[in-house]
C-alpha cells in the first residue's frame, strides 16, 4: 500500500469518527464481567449498566465471563472489534497484576485494551473465621504461626489484589499458608465462616452485613483511612502492612481499536450515571469512591498501578504458573 493511501484512510476514519459517534449506540451493547453474579465487581456493572443504558439511550446486556481471575472476560474484550459494541467492567487483576508476576496472558493489556472511565474504588478488609476465637491482627499472626496443618487463605482468583494481600500478609508474618482462589467472594465465604479456609482479604462492603452478623472477624483495612462502619478497625499501616495500602479499582475498558469519538460519549456517560441515585447506592452500600478521570489520565494511572505491583511481586516472590 501506498504511503499516499495510508494517509487518505487515515483522514477518512478521522472524518467517520464524528458521525459515528452520532449514530452510536443503534443496537444492544455487551458489558463483559470477569466474576459471578452478586459479588461486588458483577453488582458494580449491573447498576452502572442499567444508568449508562438510560442516558445514551441503550440496551447494555451484562454478561458474566467468570474464570481465570478475570482474565477470561478480559481476553473475550480484547480481542473484540472496536465497534463500541464491547465493554469490559475490567479490575486490577488481568489489567495490571498478572503481567507483573510473570504471568503469560493471551492478550497484552497496555496494548489491546483502552481505558475508558474510573468506575470505582474501594478497600479490601482482612477477614478471619470466627471459629478461630480470635480479633486482632497480632492474634492473627500468632495463630498461624502455631496451626498445623497450615492455615489457607482464600481470594477471588489468582493475581487477584486479594491473592497478593494474602501473600504479603503471610511474608510479613514469617508464616505459611496455603492460597485457595475461588471465583468470587460470595463464593468463599461459607468456608471462611465454618473454618475450612481461616481468612482472607475481601470486598469491604460485601463483608460488612456478615460482621455485622458475626459471621466474619474484621482484622485490618486495605485503605487509607479507617472505615467509619468500622471505626476500630484498624488500617494496614496501623498493623505494620503499609506495603499494602491500596484500594482495589474497577473500571470501563473498551477493545483499543475503539475510536475516541465513542470513547468519549461512553466516558461522558459513566461520569454522568456516577451522581445518580442508584449509583450512589451500591458505591456507598459497598464503600466506592468513583473519580470523573479522563481516558488519557487513566493511561497514566494504570503505568503506575503497575509499577506499584512489580513492587508488590517482588517483595512478596509471588509468581504465576507457567
Amino acid at each position: 500500500m501506498k504511503r499516499r493511501d495510508v494517509i487518505l484512510g487515515s483522514v477518512a476514519l478521522g472524518a467517520v469518527g464524528p458521525a459515528l459517534a452520532q449514530a452510536w449506540p443503534s443496537r444492544p451493547i455487551r458489558l463483559l464481567s470477569g466474576f459471578a453474579a452478586g459479588s461486588t465487581a458483577d453488582l458494580l456493572a449491573r447498576v452502572y449498566a442499567e444508568e449508562v443504558g438510560r442516558i445514551l439511550p441503550a440496551t447494555i446486556v451484562v454478561e458474566n465471563r467468570t474464570g481465570a481471575g478475570g482474565a477470561i472476560a478480559t481476553d473475550a474484550v480484547a480481542k473484540a472489534p472496536g465497534d463500541g459494541y464491547t465493554f469490559l467492567a475490567g479490575t486490577n487483576g488481568p489489567i495490571v497484576i498478572v503481567q507483573q508476576l510473570g504471568g503469560r496472558l493471551p492478550f497484552d493489556p497496555a496494548r489491546d485494551l483502552r481505558p475508558v472511565a474510573h468506575m470505582g474504588s474501594a478497600p479490601l478488609i482482612l477477614v478471619a473465621s470466627p471459629t478461630l476465637r480470635l480479633t486482632t491482627y497480632d492474634a492473627l499472626v500468632a495463630a498461624a504461626r502455631r496451626a498445623r496443618p497450615r492455615m489457607s487463605f482464600a481470594s477471588t482468583g489468582i493475581a487477584s489484589a486479594g491473592h497478593l494481600f494474602g501473600e504479603m500478609f503471610v511474608r510479613k508474618g514469617g508464616i505459611e499458608a496455603e492460597h485457595v482462589p475461588y471465583r468470587s467472594g460470595v463464593q468463599a465465604f461459607p468456608d471462611v465462616i465454618e473454618g475450612r479456609v481461616e481468612f482472607m482479604f475481601t470486598a469491604a462492603g460485601q463483608a460488612l452485613p456478615l460482621i455485622r452478623e458475626g459471621k466474619l472477624v474484621p482484622i485490618a483495612v486495605s485503605g487509607a483511612r479507617r472505615l467509619p462502619s468500622l471505626p476500630d478497625v484498624p488500617t494496614v499501616r496501623e498493623v505494620e502492612l503499609a506495603e499494602i495500602e491500596s484500594e482495589p479499582w474497577n473500571m470501563l475498558f473498551a477493545p483499543a481499536a475503539t475510536p475516541d469519538a465513542l470513547v468519549r460519549r461512553m466516558h461522558a456517560a459513566v461520569v454522568q450515571a456516577q451522581a445518580a441515585a442508584s449509583v450512589q447506592g451500591v458505591l456507598s452500600r459497598d464503600m466506592f469512591t468513583s473519580k470523573p478521570t479522563s481516558p488519557d489520565e487513566l493511561v497514566g494511572v494504570l503505568a503506575e498501578e503497575r509499577r506499584r505491583w512489580l513492587e508488590i511481586a517482588r517483595v512478596t516472590g509471588v509468581t504465576m504458573p507457567q
